[in-house]
C-alpha cells in the first residue's frame, strides 16, 4: 500500500536486536515509515506485543487508522498504540490493585490537579505537622509578601520594617502558581531526584535541575529583579524544590485514598512500577518498542522507555523540532541516543518546495545542539506553478498589517486555495486582537484551533466534567469539592471537610458514604436537606428502573441538580449566554460520543461510556474540522501543514522571546521558528510591525529573518 524511498526502507529493514534511531527531517514521511517499521516488526517478531508510543492522541489515532489498513485483525491486536500517558495509564489500570488503586481511578484535569495540590499545600503549612512552620517559612521566602494598606503605610513611614510587618495569607492565585511549579519539577528533574525515603528525605538536586526549575518558576523572575537576584540564590531554590517534592509525594499518598491520578502522577507511578518485578513482567510483554517524536521526551519518559524496551527499541524524531523544553522536553537525548544506536537518516522533505526548505536549513544550521546528527533537508518536490513564493512584509502598525493579511488571504482564495489550507501562526495570542477584529469584519471563515482549549477551560464545562467524575469515580474528592455547592446551597468548607473526613474514616467514596442510610444521623436536618439536593440525583441514576442512556445521565446531572437553571439565573454573569451555549455543545458532544462508542463496543454499561468520555475529553487536545483559515500558536501547529502559512508578529520581541537569556534559550527559540517555517507546503508570508497595540516601544525586525537569508531590502510595504 505504501511506497518508500531508499532511506525509509533502510530504517524499516533495520535489525531488531539492537537500538535503532531514525533522524527524520520535517515533512520526511516519518509516520509512513513508522507504519512500515511496525508492520515488519509484527511479522518478524512473532512473539509478544509491539508497543508504539506517540505524543498526542491525534497522532496515535492516525497511526492506528493507518495500521488497520496494512495489518490483518490478528496482527493489529498485537500492536499497542498510545501516548505516554495513555499507555502507562492503561498498564496501571491493568495492575491497579498491585499499586493500591481501583481500576476505575480517574485522571485529574489541570483544574482538579491544581485543587489537589492547593489542598495539600494548605494542609501542610497550616496543620499540626511539626514541619508546618518550616514549610510555611519556605513559601514566605519565595512568594513576595502582600500587606494591608495600613501596614504598607506603616512600612513607608518607618514605623515597622518589612520583616516585622504581618503579611497577608497566601491566596489561591499564589498557591496555584506553586501547584504549577510542582508539575515543572516532575517534568524537569531526573526521576531519582523525585524519589524520597520513608523519613521524607531524598536525593540532592543537581545544579542542572535547580537551574531548569528556577528558570521555569515565575517567583524566581519577579519584575525589577535580575536573574542573579533570585535564580542565583541556590539555597532558596534548593529549599523550594524540597518543598515541591514533599507536596508531590503527599499527593501520591493521597491518590490511593481518592482513587485519582494527575498526569504527572501517572508517569511517576509508571516509573516506580518499572523498578519492581511487576515492571519486568510488563516489559516482557513487549517484543519491540517504537517511539515517535523522541526529541520531546523528558528524563522521566526516557527512563521509562529504557525499562520497557531495553535494546529492543526504535526511536524516531527530529532534534530541530524540539519545542517543548518548557515542559521537560530534552532534545539533547536525541544525540545521546544516537551514540549508542544504529543511526538512519530521513533527509527528504516531501512537503515543501526547495525555496522554503532553504529558509529552514539556513536558520537551523546556527544551532549547535543537534549538529552531530543533523543533515540538511532535501526537497522531494519539483518546482512548479503551485509555488506561491516567500514574502516578508514590514508595517508601521498592526492595523495596516491586518488589512494586508486579509487582502492576501482573499487573493489566495481567488486563486483556488481553500481557506482551510491557509494558516496564521503566532508565537502567542497577544499579537492577535487587531487581526481578529479585521477578520471578523471580513467574510473570511476562521478555524481558531484554540477554541477547544478555551471551551474546556469554561467554568461550566469543568463543572459538568466534575459531575461526571463523581459518578465514574465516587472517591474523586476533588471533583466532589468542586460540585457540591453548585448551584449554591450554602455548603461551606467546614461541612465539606466533615464529609471527606467521615468518608475517609469508613474507607469509602464521598457519594458512597452520603448514600448510606445511617449517614443522615451525622448531620442536622437543615444540613441533610442541602446535601440530599445533591445526592438524590446520583441515587436516581443508580436506582433507575431502566437503562439510563448517556444523554439522560447528562440531563440528570445538569438539569435535575438545578445546575442549568442556576447558570441561567446568574444576572451578573456577562458570559451567561456563552455558558448556556457551552452546556448545549457539551451535551451534543456527549450524544455523539455514545453513538460512536456503541459502534465499537457491545454490551457496554453507562459507567463504561461515561468513563471513556471523561478520559477522552480531559486528555485530548482536539480541534474542530472547520473549513476556515486556521489560527494557531506555533506550538499547536506542530505536526500539521498547510499550503500557505502566514507567520504573524515576526518582531525581535517575539522571535526570540523576551525571556530568552541564554544560548540554550536562543536555540530553543530558533527551533520554534524552524517549526513554523516547515509547516508551509507552497508559500510563506512573514509579517512584522513597528507599532503593535500590545507594546509601548518601537519594535524591531526578528534577527531570525536575517539568519534565514531574508534581507531587510526584501521587506515590502503594504501598497506593494
Amino acid at each position: 500500500m505504501y511506497s518508500y524511498n531508499s532511506h525509509q526502507q533502510a530504517l524499516i529493514d533495520a535489525p531488531f536486536d539492537r537500538p535503532v534511531i531514525g533522524v527524520a527531517a520535517a515533512g520526511g514521511g516519518k509516520t509512513t515509515t513508522m507504519v512500515g517499521r511496525i508492520q515488519r516488526a509484527v511479522r518478524v517478531c512473532t512473539e509478544g506485543k509491539i508497543l508504539a508510543v506517540t505524543f498526542t492522541n491525534k497522532a496515535a489515532q492516525e497511526l492506528r487508522e493507518r495500521l488497520m489498513r496494512v495489518l490483518d485483525e490478528q496482527e493489529f491486536r498485537r500492536v499497542m498504540v498510545g501516548t505516554f500517558h495513555s499507555v502507562i495509564g492503561q498498564l496501571i489500570r491493568l495492575n491497579a490493585e498491585d499499586v493500591g488503586l481501583s481500576s476505575s481511578f480517574s485522571i485529574l484535569d489541570e483544574s482538579s490537579s491544581d485543587q489537589m495540590n492547593i489542598t495539600i499545600i494548605e494542609r501542610m503549612i497550616t496543620g499540626n505537622d511539626p514541619n508546618a512552620e518550616a514549610m510555611r517559612g519556605v513559601l514566605e521566602e519565595v512568594i513576595p509578601p502582600r500587606y494591608k494598606d495600613s501596614v504598607k503605610k506603616d512600612i513607608a513611614n518607618g514605623v515597622i520594617t518589612e520583616a516585622e510587618a504581618p503579611r497577608e495569607p497566601f491566596n489561591k492565585t499564589e498557591l496555584k502558581k506553586v501547584a504549577h511549579d510542582i508539575s515543572a519539577l516532575v517534568n524537569l528533574a531526573h526521576p531519582k531526584e523525585l524519589e524520597v525515603n520513608e523519613d521524607g528525605s531524598g536525593s540532592l538536586f543537581s545544579a542542572e535541575t535547580m537551574q531548569k526549575v528556577a528558570n521555569a518558576v515565575d517567583y524566581f523572575r519577579p519584575k525589577g529583579a535580575t536573574q542573579a537576584d533570585r535564580r542565583g540564590d541556590r539555597k532558596l531554590v534548593f529549599k523550594y524544590l524540597i518543598f515541591l517534592r514533599a507536596v508531590f509525594h503527599q499527593s501520591m499518598k493521597d491518590s490511593c485514598v481518592t482513587n485519582t491520578l494527575s498526569y504527572d502522577q501517572v508517569l511517576f507511578l509508571g516509573y516506580l512500577i518499572a523498578q519492581t518485578p511487576l515492571g519486568d513482567d510488563i516489559a516482557n510483554q513487549f517484543t519491540h518498542v517504537i517511539i515517535d517524536e523522541y526529541q520531546d521526551t523528558n528524563a522521566l519518559q526516557d527512563i521509562l522507555i529504557d525499562k520497557l524496551a531495553g535494546e529492543n527499541i526504535t526511536v524516531v524524531g527530529d532534534v530541530d523540532q524540539s519545542i517543548y523544553a518548557w515542559r521537560g522536553g530534552r532534545p539533547e537525548l536525541m544525540e545521546w541516543r544516537a551514540q549508542k544506536s544504529q543511526v538512519y537518516h530521513l533527509p527528504t522533505n516531501y512537503r515543501s518546495y526547495a525555496q522554503i526548505l532553504e529558509l529552514g536549513n539556513n536558520i537551523i544550521k546556527n544551532n549547535t545542539l543537534g549538529a552531530s546528527i543533523r543533515q540538511p533537508m532535501v526537497a522531494g518536490r519539483q518546482l512548479d506553478d503551485n509555488f506561491k513564493g516567500v514574502v516578508s512584509c514590514e508595517f508601521q502598525t498592526d492595523a495596516t498589517e491586518a488589512e494586508y493579511i486579509v487582502k492576501r488571504i482573499n487573493m489566495l482564495h481567488e486563486r483556488g486555495i481553500e481557506y482551510k489550507d491557509i494558516a496564521i501562526l503566532v508565537r502567542n495570542r497577544t499579537v492577535m486582537p487587531t487581526l481578529n477584529k479585521v477578520l471578523g469584519q471580513s467574510k473570511i471563515p476562521v478555524n481558531d484551533t484554540t477554541k477547544f482549549a478555551d471551551f474546556m477551560k469554561s467554568e461550566v464545562v469543568a463543572d459538568v466534567m466534575n459531575f461526571l467524575k463523581v459518578f465514574t469515580n465516587p472517591r474523586d474528592v476533588y471533583a466532589f469539592m468542586a460540585t457540591l455547592d453548585k448551584p449554591k446551597r450554602g455548603i461551606g468548607p467546614v461541612m465539606i471537610d466533615k464529609i471527606q473526613t467521615q468518608a475517609r474514616a469508613k474507607e469509602m467514596g464521598v457519594i458512597e458514604y452520603l448514600l448510606l442510610e445511617e449517614t443522615e444521623k451525622e448531620f442536622t436536618p437543615k444540613q441533610w436537606e442541602k446535601i440530599t439536593e445533591y445526592t438524590d440525583v446520583y441515587r436516581d441514576i443508580l436506582t433507575a428502573d431502566h437503562k439510563v442512556t448517556f444523554e439522560e445521565l447528562y440531563d440528570m446531572l445538569v438539569i435535575n441538580t438545578g445546575y442549568k437553571d442556576w447558570v441561567r439565573s446568574l444576572k451578573t454573569d456577562s458570559t451567561r449566554e456563552r455558558n448556556l451555549e457551552n452546556l448545549d455543545i457539551l451535551k451534543e458532544m456527549a450524544i455523539d460520543f455514545e453513538t460512536e462508542y456503541a459502534q465499537t463496543h457491545q454490551d457496554y454499561s453507562l459507567f463504561d461510556v461515561a468513563n471513556a468520555f471523561v478520559i477522552d475529553m480531559t486528555s485530548t487536545t482536539r480541534q474542530e474540522d472547520v473549513d476556515g483559515v486556521c489560527i494557531s500558536t506555533v506550538h499547536g501547529a506542530k505536526g500539521l501543514e498547510w499550503d500557505f502559512v502566514i507567520i504573524l508578529g515576526c518582531e525581535h520581541e517575539s522571535y526570540p522571546g523576551k525571556k530568552a537569556e541564554t544560548l540554550e534559550d536562543i536555540e530553543s527559540e530558533r527551533r520554534l521558528m524552524y517549526v513554523a517555517v516547515t509547516r508551509a507546503r507552497d508559500g510563506l508570508l512573514f509579517t512584522w510591525t513597528k507599532d503593535r497595540l500590545t507594546e509601548n516601544q518601537e519594535l524591531t525586525r526578528s534577527p531570525f529573518l536575517t539568519e534565514m537569508g531574508i534581507a531587510p531590502s526584501d521587506d515590502l510595504r503594504p501598497d506593494q
